[in-house]
């Protein structure tokens, strides 16, 4: 059988590479593979360009790829087996079919079908290889998950571009703040309630951080004073389903759909504020850490095309890097794209569902998944005009479906990713960003010495009369009334200030983010404390910036504790005025008002250098529960979350966004806006006294002795998870573990210097994801790691001479193209 597909296969190959009937071109292209195995790929078109990016490409990375596919197509289960099956059905009702994707790719110019087309042919030319000479060329992955590698077709590449940019874009928490809000109506009675609501819901805080001064034209502030949805509503329930799904989703370590990434930053700084006068670009995407990386690093060589960086592995353009004029980054927009609907069901059929004035039949739609190991299955989804339905309570006559304004248009992402890695002026930047849906933060630098920003997405107009913190009802009264234009999205070319900074922050002043704005939207919970003063607060004082100092802008939010850099001064202050309270104050007031604020282990002893981080962690959470659970409730721990699950004082997890309730709480009524009324109830510095010495008391039960000098926690490790970032196994195979960090998967700086931009990059754990037969690993396998962890780079190449002076291999190729 394995003989039959290895022929199958290698026939299929060579009649698509050289059946005259079929194709009128020929492109020939090389592939020069630098020190770390990155390729650089040289072509005369654009066909040959993604050929020899689609090789080799599949060379380092094609299992990866292939889950990547197999995850937007819903066909992870049929490899890794049941315990895939949920996740494989929410990715099928929520997508886009394989017909609606080829819809999509039909619409766009003829240049990004070549480029999908072209990238999918330059993998199946890799996988033809690959069967001829299995033991040298084959990924062992196949082998021990007991498929072959499939024919790649343009959508199957389209797949993998919404495989995560697409899925990251459906999030919503309407659900969320809907249960939340009933629960504290129920605890505290409707006035009370709907404050208390207020307080951790705001929608939109007029305090927040944001990227832009300047208000944008386009943004509607949320309205919070009416619920457009029934007091009667499935969303408790739903979101304990949700809570049971995400705790089996835990033990496979899958994101839950509708999940927000951990998101990136970037720091750009105008010749102005620059010591070298040139302009400069930092920039950290941030996926987490896999195996192999979620980023691949190349070279693109063609006509109009010239550029060098990384991307999402198996993404048909480069979205973090340079050109020799340019510099592009980009960072997760995590704003309100998405809604729900409250549908009304038909009591005598709950097949229909009430709209327009009228009944409606919900459409169906049939599909089967082929599980690993068991029976095939078969499953109904249904939709109403708003998109898929979730949850279903036919007795209660209800369901919810929910609605994302890209998912008709989510291949403009695509394009404008493709454009923005192309323009060379500012102009051209601004025009490729206009043209996305997905909600995303793009920048842009220039030899010329402009920086620039643009908040991208495709925005609805909501009815007036919905509240965008909830579900709306779905009878048609609440329709989105069309959509922003782009050019109203917040933006800015050369800010007056001469620095741009984001950590997935507020655009602008006027922007709200809906229902993401409050304590269930992480770092869409834009509000007055967030993490992106880590950025500002690295080089605050400075007048001038250097590529340096942005290298310890790195180092500094990696080791970074951002909640002692905000919240250890309100402590210290208490234990200072309280130094009798308890024998133990005096010496931890001291190792407190020591500690620099860092996870630091200078000594590299594998335990974190300062007994001030356990007295501040054993206090936090204790804190927080002590403030905030008589009003709340159960919810208190809501505000405690951190990236990964709950607040665990004894380990480093990753930051959500920032902790503005709480400051609010601090500052009582010196908040610029305060909260609805005293969460201490006038005893706050008894209450972080008294949560204080429970946490001494935690801590010293911990480490088993009262010599606070000795309260040293261990250092939290951080594994290279073998899986993509949806959390699909990728490979067997390990590398070294390193320390937690708060850092960029990849980071790369770029000086645009009047002769020609030169930037640095550094990608763990390394370029190639390749195991043989045998075991034996690529050595390019994980060859970055420890520069990454040393925090240390390797130059970009983008000059033709250079790139061939230091290439280690050279390949050509022959591309036979339509």
């Amino acid at each position: 059988m394995k003989k039959a597909l290895v022929l199958l296969f290698a026939v299929w190959s060579v009649l698509c590479l050289t059946c005259a009937d079929s194709f009128s071109g020929t492109s020939p292209v090389t592939i020069y593979r630098d020190d770390f195995g990155a390729p650089h790929v040289f072509a005369a078109d654009l066909e040959g360009l993604y050929y020899g990016y689609g090789y080799a490409a599949a060379q380092d990375r094609l299992f990866q790829m292939d889950m990547l596919r197999r995850t937007y197509w819903g066909r992870v289960s049929e490899v890794h087996g049941a315990k895939f099956l949920e996740f494989d059905k929410a990715m099928r009702r929520d997508n886009l079919t394989r017909a609606q994707v080829k819809d999509q790719i039909s619409g766009l110019d003829r240049q990004y079908q070549v480029i999908l087309r072209s990238f999918a042919d330059g993998i199946n030319a890799t996988i033809a290889e690959a069967l001829a000479d299995p033991d040298s060329k084959l990924p062992v992955e196949f082998k021990s998950f007991g498929i072959e590698p499939e024919k790649w077709k343009d959508e199957d590449v389209a797949a993998v571009f919404l495989s995560v940019m697409g899925v990251f874009m459906d999030f919503s928490r309407e659900l969320e703040n809907k249960a939340l809000l009933d629960y504290l109506i129920k605890k505290h009675g409707e006035k009370k309630g709907k404050a208390l609501f207020s307080d951790l819901v705001p929608g939109n805080d007029p305090d927040a951080y944001t990227t832009i001064s300047a208000v944008a034209s386009g943004a509607v502030p949320a309205k919070k004073t009416s619920n457009s949805v029934s007091t009667f509503s499935l969303a408790r329930e739903l979101l304990e389903e949700k809570k049971t799904l995400q705790a089996a989703y835990a033990e496979l370590g899958l994101p839950i759909p509708g999940e927000a990434p951990s998101a990136s930053y970037a720091f750009l700084v105008s010749p102005r504020k620059s010591a070298s006068g040139n302009a400069l670009l930092m920039g950290g995407p941030q996926f987490n850490f896999h195996l192999p990386s979620d980023l691949y690093e190349v070279g693109l060589h063609a006509p109009g095309i010239d550029a060098v960086g990384s991307t999402l592995t198996g993404y048909p353009f480069i979205m973090f890097g340079q050109t020799e004029r340019t510099a592009f980054s980009s960072t997760a927009g995590v704003d309100n794209i998405t809604d729900y609907f409250e549908e009304k069901l038909n009591p005598k059929n709950p097949k229909q569902y009430w709209f327009m004035g009228k009944w409606r039949f919900v459409e169906q739609r049939k599909e089967i998944f082929k599980v690993k190991g068991e029976e095939i299955k078969e499953v109904t989804f249904s939709y109403t005009v708003h998109g898929p339905i979730i949850k279903t309570d036919e007795a209660k006559g209800i369901a919810y479906s929910k609605q994302l304004s890209c998912k008709e248009d989510y291949l403009s992402g695509f394009v404008s990713f493709y454009e923005l890695m192309k323009a060379q002026t500012p102009e051209e930047f601004k025009k490729a960003a206009a043209l996305s849906s997905l909600s995303v933060n793009v920048y842009f630098a220039d030899t010329a010495g402009n920086i620039g920003y643009f908040h991208q997405g495709k925005y609805p107009k909501r009815n007036p009369k919905a509240n965008p913190l909830f579900p709306a009802q779905g009878t048609g009264e609440y329709e989105w009334q069309g959509f922003y234009p782009p050019a109203q999205n917040p933006h800015e070319i050369n800010p007056s200030t001469g620095v741009i900074a984001n950590w997935n922050n507020k655009p602008a002043k006027n922007w709200p983010n809906g229902d993401l704005g409050g304590i269930f939207g992480g770092a869409a919970g834009w509000g007055m404390d967030h993490r992106v003063t880590l950025l500002t607060d690295s080089v605050k004082g400075k007048q001038k910036i250097t590529v340096e100092d942005l290298e310890k802008m790195i180092q500094d939010i990696t080791l970074a504790h951002l909640w002692a850099q905000r919240f250890k001064p309100f402590l210290v202050d208490v234990l200072k005025r309280n130094m009798n309270a308890d024998p133990r104050i005096p010496i931890a007031y001291e190792l407190l008002a020591s500690w620099d604020n860092t996870w630091s282990d200078a000594n590299d002893d594998g335990l974190y250098d300062d007994p001030g981080l356990s007295l501040f962690n054993a206090w936090w959470d204790i804190a927080l529960k002590n403030t905030f659970e008589d009003e709340f409730g159960e919810y208190w721990g809501a505000s405690e979350s951190s990236v990964g699950g709950p607040f665990n004082w004894e380990k480093r997890k990753r930051y959500p966004g920032g902790h503005p309730l709480f400051l609010r709480a601090l500052l009582g009524k010196k908040a610029p806006h305060p909260l609805s009324h005293d969460y201490f109830n006038g005893k706050r510095d008894e209450i972080l006294l008294k949560s204080f010495i429970e946490g001494m008391d935690r801590a010293e039960k911990k480490f088993g002795c009262p010599d606070m000098t000795s309260w040293k926690m261990p250092v939290t490790p951080m594994p290279y998870a073998p899986t993509t970032i949806m959390g699909v196994p990728t490979t067997q195979a390990m590398v070294k573990m390193t320390f937690f960090m708060e850092r960029g998967t990849e980071n790369h700086i770029v000086e645009m210097k009047k002769g020609g931009a030169e930037g640095v990059m550094v990608v763990p754990p390394g370029s190639s994801g390749f195991v043989k037969g045998d075991g034996t690993k690529s050595p390019h396998y994980d060859d970055q790691l420890e520069m990454f962890n040393k925090f240390q780079y390797k130059p970009l190449l983008i000059k033709e001479d250079t790139v061939k002076a230091k290439a280690k291999s050279k390949l050509n190729l022959q591309y036979t193209y339509e």
